[in-house]
């Protein structure tokens, strides 16, 4: 029996063309909730960048966030796994030595340890709406240690980084220059466990959705795994059924296959 429904955010619930979340989308978690099906996000981004979806309506339970670092009821924190100093500080020394845009996941907002000007060109590029501070003078983890990381930078470059300075870290690549920095220990799936162990939830009665490698292992232990249209290839290998883009109620279309909603409404 399904008791949770998990989703990832971006290019899954959020599409990243239009920058919306489908109205069928909306529409099909508002009938998961009124089955009493729990509602879990599980994202990459810090909690304080789910703005979109707010806006969009959709209502959840719990957030496991920065690719399973952090784990929220609503707004709390639950449980969190930190980098460490040493971590920080020799990531933030190779990308300022080779120029590379740095962003570290805190608390409270994504701080700029490097690159600030290129980071907003980015940003607008690719019209990512979070928020983030300047830190000049690198020293945030000082007080406090982050949840985790974003790197601009060449996949050869984070590869011979992993190889040669850190390899406890893992580099998961959402465009071809841009990488979310993960403790190799810690996943959306050790998240959801840590989570789903506090509420008295098993993996075999979650459904997932995702798009991306970082959503692998997810799919892969959740009772019924479901991949987007557009996902990472070696999410077709685990997962029980591809679904259509999100914009074309591709969250929709695989709640009904499995009968977790009676229709889609748009």
């Amino acid at each position: 029996m399904i008791r949770a429904a998990i989703f990832d955010v971006d290019k899954t619930l959020l599409s990243h063309k239009g920058r919306c979340i489908p109205q069928s989308a909306v529409y099909a978690i508002e009938d998961l909730r009124k089955e009493d099906t729990l509602i879990i996000l599980a994202t990459g981004r810090p909690i304080y960048a789910l703005d979109e979806v707010k806006e969009a309506g959709v209502q959840y339970d719990y957030v496991v966030g920065c690719n399973g670092h952090c784990v929220y009821v609503k707004d709390e924190l639950l449980d969190a796994s930190y980098f460490t100093f040493e971590q920080v500080e020799k990531l933030t020394e190779f990308c300022v030595k080779h120029d590379y845009v740095l962003l570290w996941k805190y608390s409270d907002k994504n701080y700029v340890y490097h690159g600030v000007e290129k980071m907003i060109e980015i940003h607008e590029r690719l019209q990512i709406n979070e928020p983030f501070i300047n830190c000049e003078t690198r020293d945030k983890h000082h007080s406090e240690l982050p949840f985790g990381a974003v790197v601009y930078a060449p996949q050869k470059e984070v590869d011979r980084y992993v190889e040669e300075y850190d390899d406890s870290l893992v580099f998961f690549a959402w465009t071809d220059d841009c990488f979310d920095v993960s403790l190799k220990a810690v996943s959306k799936l050790t998240g959801l466990e840590q989570l789903l162990k506090k509420i008295d939830l098993q993996m075999d009665e979650c459904i997932a959705f995702g798009d991306g490698a970082n959503d692998l292992e997810m799919l892969q232990n959740a009772g019924i795994g479901v991949a987007m249209k557009e996902c990472h290839p070696s999410l077709l290998d685990v997962c029980d059924y591809h679904t259509d883009d999100c914009l074309e109620d591709g969250i929709a279309k695989g709640l009904l296959y499995y009968r977790l909603i009676d229709e889609i409404r748009r």
